[in-house]
């Protein structure tokens, strides 16, 4: 028997605390996803998150014919992207069962073509600086900071729903212990012997003015990339303050050339490693365990 579903606009407290639930209770047998804080998750979703000062949104939850919650998604368009008058996203997808999948889209079809939006891409939580992309492959592997998670049956849903892949999204793991390659090796040796090549790490103490400095050069090296959004002000603030626990100044690097800043590499340590257990919880015990780990996990 069909499974009689209705989608409802997001618009109380109760309803944003069902959203932000939700994917505690999808992935609540799979031993590999790692639980986001979720004091951090309502902060995301809040209007502290500078991300909704350019952007225009909408969440929607799935419900079943006994009012339970079965699904969610998020509708947003970004008006800090050049195609923000033709093109929308979607986001923020997780259902207990793939009936949810097709409402879930046509309520944010629904939504977004109101907008006058003529093409949507996704996933995006929220926007192409957040989390993005689908998880295809994958699902062995507990996911790292900052990249997706999904059931592998996500993407036959969405595909019978009509649609099509936009871009491949991979990430890649690599033994820091292995030896580069001679050739990236010659030409380290011989960039070092430059004078007028120089770097250094971030300074924690000025964390917001390095990171800004940081993201000029992302700016101007992505400028022409498919997708590229710049960052606010306002959002390098934001992740500022979201990542100094766990930053290392050492791992992040500027490099100059001739005095200009030229280039730069930010390496963040895996923080879901310290936090999986923690349920999304940090009370009544949470903080200590997670205070201690950041201090002492090398």
């Amino acid at each position: 028997m069909a499974k009689t579903i209705h989608v409802s606009p997001v618009k109380t407290s109760e309803q944003m605390a069902a959203f932000i639930e939700l994917p505690y209770q999808v992935y609540k047998d799979d031993p590999l996803w790692v639980p986001p804080l979720k004091l951090e998750r309502k902060e995301h979703f809040s209007k502290k998150n500078p991300f909704f000062k350019h952007a225009l949104w909408q969440f929607f939850l799935a419900y079943d014919e006994n009012q339970k919650v079965i699904g969610r998604i998020s509708a947003q368009i970004d008006q800090q992207e050049k195609d923000h008058q033709t093109v929308g996203h979607f986001g923020c997808l997780e259902a207990t069962c793939k009936e949810a999948i097709l409402p879930l889209l046509q309520a944010v079809e629904g939504w977004l073509k109101a907008e006058g939006i003529k093409k949507i891409v996704g996933p995006y939580s929220l926007s192409i600086n957040d989390e993005v992309g689908l998880l295809i492959n994958g699902q062995s592997t507990p996911p790292k900071i900052l990249m997706n998670y999904a059931p592998a049956w996500y993407s036959t849903a969405l595909e019978a729903c009509n649609y099509q892949k936009e871009k491949d999204l991979f990430a890649y793991e690599v033994d820091p212990k292995k030896p580069f390659p001679k050739v990236i090796t010659h030409v380290a040796k011989k960039t070092n012997q430059r004078a007028d090549i120089t770097q250094r790490p971030i300074n924690l103490k000025k964390l917001e003015e390095e990171l800004t400095l940081i993201m000029d050069i992302f700016n101007d090296a992505w400028q022409n990339n498919w997708g590229f959004t710049p960052m606010t002000h306002a959002e390098i603030k934001y992740m500022a303050k979201n990542i100094r626990p766990i930053i290392k100044p050492e791992l992040a690097r500027i490099i100059f050339v001739e005095g200009e800043p030229a280039a730069m590499i930010v390496t963040l340590p895996d923080a879901n490693e310290i936090i999986q257990d923690l349920k999304g919880n940090v009370f009544p015990f949470g903080w200590l365990k997670l205070l201690w780990r950041l201090k002492t996990n090398k």
